[in-house]
């Protein structure tokens, strides 16, 4: 009975896995796409939080 409540565990973590790594791709993606639209992208000038 532990052999198979392992093997459950392991499966359930790795789809943990899968989608955490998904979700961070997908999202990093998203991001770029966003700013990549900005060609206000001056890294030497101020933004809001500089201030």
């Amino acid at each position: 009975m532990s052999i198979q409540m392992f093997i459950v565990g392991f499966v359930i973590f790795s789809a943990y896995l899968y989608f955490l790594i998904w979700n961070i791709i997908t999202q990093n993606r998203k991001q770029r796409e966003e700013n990549s639209g900005n060609s206000k992208n001056d890294s030497d000038a101020p933004d809001e939080l500089d201030i």
